[in-house]
């Protein structure tokens, strides 16, 4: 009943508006031009133009564009609708041209989302909720100090032996310090703090592959020295045995 209501009474002033040649006086100054009516505003551009606040108790129907504008000393802040000529929406835009937040969403006392005059979108309190999937080229994780793994190529680190690993395993089917599966599933997963858990991992496995290098190392001097000294035994078994043929000659 109030949208017919506010309707009907648009309606009412447009057709006085008609008649009018410059300004209309109903309370505040309507003025009528070139079929446009201006309230607020002696020149109005639009078919409805409000210089001034606007209030709708109701919902207000926009067939073809809206736009909110709102300019302080150059600070020009805007909403609009619009559509193409051909009727393809061009969908809601916000839009601000100067300042260093430019569009903010504010929960109460708290901005809850923003973006910066870098084009940076930030959330300053709270998570950020994603329910399906999230494509991006690139993902940056802040970490703490004193987070990253580096600590395990201190020489404090207790770095377990391959066979600790290998008992932890057996006992709970999952990596030392790796959240088990049940967890992942039950929890989630904290990216940042998983990546930092699996280089952990990483970092490792690398002190695990130098000390095999410098086993190996050890291993193959030493199968070099057994060779050494088995061609030395093989040619000290030859020059026997050609002692003993000669002795063996000479007795004959």
């Amino acid at each position: 009943m109030k949208r017919i209501s506010l309707t009907i009474s648009l309606l009412l002033l447009f057709v006085v508006a008609s008649f009018a040649q410059d300004t209309l006086h109903i309370g505040v100054p309507i003025y009528h031009n070139n079929g446009n009516i201006g309230i607020g505003t002696s020149s109005p551009q639009f078919k409805l133009d409000v210089n001034g606040s606007a209030r709708f108790v109701e919902d207000a129907y926009f067939s073809d564009s809206l736009l909110i504008k709102r300019d302080e000393g150059g600070y020009i802040s805007s909403i609009y609708y619009q559509r193409n000529p051909g009727g393809t929406d061009k969908g809601l835009t916000f839009q601000t041209l100067s300042g260093s937040d430019n569009i903010r969403f504010i929960n109460g006392s708290n901005t809850s989302l923003k973006t910066t005059a870098s084009n940076n979108v930030v959330i300053p309190n709270g998570d950020l909720v994603v329910i399906g999937a999230v494509e991006s080229q690139k993902v940056k994780v802040t970490a703490q100090p004193g987070s990253v793994p580096d600590y395990v190529f201190s020489t404090n680190y207790e770095l377990k032996t391959l066979n600790e690993v290998e008992d932890f395993i057996k006992a709970n089917s999952h990596l030392p310090n790796i959240p088990s599966a049940k967890e992942m599933e039950t929890n989630g997963q904290d990216v940042g703090e998983l990546q930092l858990k699996l280089l952990e991992k990483i970092e490792e496995l690398t002190l695990y592959t130098i000390e095999q290098e410098k086993r190996l190392e050890v291993s193959d001097a030493r199968y070099q020295r057994l060779e050494s000294e088995n061609s030395q035994l093989k040619a000290m078994l030859l020059e026997m045995k050609k002692e003993m043929e000669t002795i063996k000659k000479q007795k004959q």
